[in-house]
């Protein structure tokens, strides 16, 4: 069984792999021509 902690740990891993993506996709918005916009 895996104890409190390392439960926690895998939990966040997951969700950061889950929402890793969601994030970078609109942080860069892919254009039409399949360039990116840069928001900085």
């Amino acid at each position: 069984m895996l104890n409190l902690a390392q439960l926690k740990i895998l939990q966040e891993l997951i969700t950061l792999c889950v929402f890793a993506p969601f994030v970078l996709y609109v942080m860069k918005i892919p254009t039409r021509d399949g360039s990116v916009l840069d928001e900085t």
